[in-house]
Order: structure tokens, then sequence, then C-alpha cells
């Protein structure tokens, strides 16, 4: 069976628009998102072929882990990231207005999100630069596998912290032993307690495509491949999941995903902390666009990544976590946005589905 998921991913993919703004999009709906559930609408302005406006899709939220659809708004950040790489690889550059119309309320209501556009961009004149880390985003941008013991140099270090506080962000890689343990623990407990929530395992059994034709026709979400699940295991288990479905779940979703977890926080040498001034919804969008450059760099060096979002998110029974995090590795009012493992790969990450992009233009 043909695997038109995959399609996007092609290196010539964008080589069928004409339009310099959907070529543009075609790279940048292969950022890594929230659950995979690519939540963008683009709007093509009908008077200026350079113009488009970047919108949050309602449809597409998970309500469940992202109530005020903090992680929504981080994945429209990464899409800018990576639409901006594209860009200065064609030689031009994006003028980006954000939050145009004002920013979302705190609630982040389905009002406020359909009347209110994440930003407005412009691709601008040449600029005459070639960002080198361009042919990192046909790499999967995320890698749950365990990543190797080294250790990171401290100039890679250095680098992708700068490229952080150039943003206005704040970066720090901690790659010893105390702070491994530390980090680690606040995972598990956060990946503990998702487990137990009925109403996120349904919505992530909702989310699990199980074979090929459920990934064709359903191209977002979760599969075996964006669990770290390849070759023939993954064929097999395809197979098992189609004859005998009551594999996915709730009580067997949960227990998987506790497997990988801890599997991921034994094999990781180094945890990443990105931290933002505050918590509004601008530096919630910056943190993503500088998310999705790491991401780039670092693969770029050689190195992999992969966003540890259970214990940042906004529930009430997360609160107490995501409180001593801050209260461990924030300061003067900081605020958490990003927490990742990062690390060499011991193996190399699946490629994961993407929809068309024209489903997504309006």
């Amino acid at each position: 069976m043909s695997k038109c998921y995959l399609e996007p991913w092609s290196t010539c993919y964008h080589e069928r628009f004409d339009d310099m703004r959907l070529k543009v999009c075609a790279h940048a709906i292969l950022a890594p998102n929230g659950h995979n559930m690519q939540p963008w609408i683009i709007r093509l302005d009908p008077k200026d072929n350079l113009r488009f406006k970047l919108f949050v899709d309602p449809s597409r939220l998970t309500r469940e882990i992202d109530p005020f659809v903090r992680q929504t708004v981080v994945s429209c950040g990464t899409f800018l990231g990576y639409a901006e790489v594209t860009a200065q690889k064609m030689g031009c550059q994006l003028n980006m207005e954000i939050f145009p119309e004002g920013n979302f309320d705190s609630q982040g209501t389905t009002a406020s999100l359909e009347s209110k556009s994440v930003a407005a961009i412009t691709i601008g004149m040449p600029k005459g630069f070639d960002d080198r880390s361009y042919a990192s985003i046909f790499m999967a941008g995320t890698n749950r596998f365990p990543y190797l013991p080294d250790k990171i140099g401290h100039d890679v270090c250095s680098q992708l912290s700068d490229m952080c506080n150039a943003s206005g962000l704040r970066m720090q890689i901690y790659q010893d032993d105390a702070n491994l343990i530390r980090i680690g623990n606040y995972v598990m407990e956060a990946a503990n307690i998702e487990a137990r929530i009925k109403d996120v395992a349904q919505a992530n059994r909702k989310l699990f495509r199980a074979n090929e034709r459920q990934k064709n026709k359903f191209r977002y979400g979760f599969s075996f491949e964006s669990q770290g699940v390849s070759g023939v295991k993954m064929m097999v288990a395809q197979v098992m999941l189609t004859v005998i479905p009551s594999m996915n779940s709730e009580k067997a979703t949960s227990g998987s995903f506790l497997k990988s977890t801890r599997e991921a926080v034994a094999g990781t040498p180094a945890f990443g902390i990105m931290l933002s001034k505050d918590n509004s919804r601008e530096m919630q969008l910056k943190s993503g666009i500088c998310y999705a450059k790491l991401v780039l760099a670092a693969n770029t060096e050689g190195l992999c990544v992969q966003p540890l979002s259970q214990a940042l998110q906004e529930y009430g029974l997360m609160e107490e976590i995501k409180s001593n995090i801050h209260a461990d590795y924030a300061r003067n009012g900081e605020a958490v946005q990003m927490l990742f493992r990062i690390g060499k790969p011991s193996r190399q990450a699946q490629r994961t589905m993407r929809r068309d992009l024209m489903e997504m233009v309006f």
C-alpha cells in the first residue's frame, strides 16, 4: 500500500507548488508539534501573493492535556521556525507580525482562536543567507529511542544556548548526575500521573493509527513509528492490532507509554530546559520558534531531541510537579516552556504522518 502520509517528507514535495508562500509552508508542516495534531490553518492573502496568516485550527486541540492551548501555541511557533529556515534557504526572509489582532484570551476559547491569527507573515526581499540546518527539516524532529551515553560538547551546548538567548529566552543543558536524576524523576512522576487519567488515555487511544490504511486516512496523531517501533516488529504489531483491536485498550496504551518513558529516561545523557521571562502568548510562540531551530541545529550536529511535555502540562493533577520544576529551575518569574532530552541517537527515528498541505490552506 502506498504511504501517502509520508509524501510531504519528500525533498521535492514543495516543487508541486508555484506560490512561494506554499513552498515555504510545505516545509513548515514538517515541524514537530504537540501530539502530531498539526493544528495549523493557513490563510493566503488574495491581494498580496507574498503574504499569509497562520491561525490555530480549533478542531485540532487536545484539551484533555492542553486545556489553555499553551502547547498548541508552541506548535505554531515550531511551524514558523521551520518556515524561517526554509525562507532563508530560498534566499528570502520572513517578516512576521505576531498576534496582529491581539493575543488569544487566557483560556484559549474557540471564539478567540477563530477570530485572531497567530501571525501575519510576509515574504520579504532576498537576504542571501543559506541556512545549513535546512537539510535537517527532512529528518524526524523527535527521537524517542534511548540515546548513546556520550556527553554533549561544551561548544555545542554554548551554540544552542546562545541561539535561545538571542531570542530573548534562556536555555540550559544539564548533564551532571544530580540533575539527570532529579529531572528524570519529574518526568517519570508526570508520566505516572498522566497514565492514570482516563480522559487522556481515551484521547491517546483515539489518535493511534494501527495500520497503513488508518495512517493514510487519518494523517495525524500517533503510530508505531512515532513510538519508536520499526521494521519487522512494526509490521507484526500492526497486523496483531488490526486483528485484535483490544490490544489498543486504555490499559495497554498506558502501559506502553510508561515503558517507553522509562526506557527513554534511562537512555538520556542530557536534559534541556527552555525558559521565557513570562508565560504570555508571545513568549509561548517565541519558545516554539526557538525550539524548532534548536531541533534543526541539534540534528545538524548529529544530535537528536525529544520533548517531554507531560511535566509542564497545565491541568490540576500536574500542578505540583510543574510547580516543583519551576522552583528548582526558574527564576524571577520565568516560565518553563520546554523540557526535553538531547543526545546522540542510538537509532534513527522514523518520520511520522503528515497531512497534505492543501488540507490546511484556505
